[in-house]
């Protein structure tokens, strides 16, 4: 079965390329990469490209099912209309794979959403037989919207390593030496609670800083930027984060980012390094992920209903995923939705 995966990209281009242009082909957020990256060991004979950018002609003629590799498309404010239109226009079996839903808490989003995403659930609905999604949170959204062919199968990110199980190296906390922090500001608008989370990310950095722990960036262009190249109006683009974090200045921020900031635009870098790691701590799931999958504990503070469902995974891993992912194309659905129609 030859299958178009569109979503996250697994690889955010060569060494060379500039930051800003790496980063808009992570989406934005390294964390995409890993998920790309699970997809990619899930799906053989697969070919990542844009759902939006490629003819659907061209993907009829060309492959026999479409792959989602999704994030937090469920949001109030992301109208997935578009890409509605293009799974119609393709009309091939289709599966979605990692579907989050986006919310403060654990409040219904479902009356919510925009009408295009409802509509984009629908198109998958019908096409599969069913949508894997990250956790029992996002089941009861698109049950609330009628759609009952769902499973929970979390993140296609911890679907990395197919052959063999998970297995941590621990020590105690005491003979912990090299600690990992990771962080972000993006996400405190849509947290259970913005101060509580502000001040969580004001004492990790701080955290990391006191002992020049390393800090690992994901979505903080400015920092980035930064890093590639520090200069005066670098220093200057980070005077928000600078207050948000507590410093009294830009160039006292930028004098610490400097010291312990790290960003990877490469998987296999990502892990490399945190597998030298004796633990990683942090608000971001993906940056846990990435440790786990090198054996590295890892804890996450989560902060809203996405983080928490992940974090509260419990399902098995399949055997052997790759042939239980494939195997989902071509099957009748079961959808409610499918059937209203």
């Amino acid at each position: 079965m030859r299958l178009f995966v569109a979503g996250a990209n697994y690889r955010a281009g060569a060494a060379g390329w500039p930051v800003e242009h790496r980063f808009r082909r992570a989406g934005r957020n390294t964390g995409n990469l890993l998920v790309g990256h699970g997809v990619r060991r899930q799906f053989r004979n697969a070919e990542f490209g844009g759902l939006l950018a490629t003819p659907p002609e061209r993907i009829r003629e060309r492959f026999d099912g479409v792959a989602i590799a999704a994030t937090n498309f469920l949001h109030r404010g992301f109208d997935l209309a578009a890409q509605a239109a293009a799974i119609e226009a393709v009309d091939l079996p289709c599966v979605v794979v990692g579907l989050g839903a986006q919310a403060n808490g654990g409040e219904r989003i479902a009356p919510l959403l925009p009408a295009g995403t409802v509509r984009f659930v629908e198109a998958v609905a019908e096409r599969t037989r069913v949508i894997g999604v990250r956790g029992g949170y996002t089941a009861s959204v698109l049950d609330d919207l009628g759609v009952t062919n769902v499973e929970v199968t979390g993140c296609p990110s911890f679907y990395t390593n197919l052959s063999a199980p998970l297995r941590l190296r621990k020590k105690r906390f005491a003979d912990m030496r090299r600690i990992a922090v990771n962080g972000t500001a993006n996400v405190v608008g849509h947290s259970f609670d913005a101060e509580a989370k502000a001040e969580v990310e004001r004492a990790l950095f701080r955290f990391a800083a006191a002992a020049n722990r390393p800090y690992v960036l994901q979505s903080e262009l400015p920092e980035m930027l930064y890093l590639e190249e520090p200069g005066p109006g670098r220093t200057e683009a980070l005077a928000p984060s600078a207050r948000r974090l507590g410093y009294r200045g830009a160039d006292e921020y930028a004098a610490a980012l400097g010291r312990i900031g790290r960003v990877f635009f490469d998987v296999g870098e990502w892990l490399d390094f945190l597998g030298g790691c004796d633990l990683v701590v942090g608000t971001r799931l993906h940056g846990a992920v990435a440790a786990l999958l090198r054996g590295v504990p890892a804890i996450v503070l989560y902060h809203d209903a996405r983080t928490r469902e992940l974090c509260e995974f419990r399902h098995p891993i399949p055997a052997s995923s790759q042939s239980r992912m494939e195997r989902s194309h071509g099957s009748q659905p079961t959808s409610r939705a499918g059937s209203e129609k």
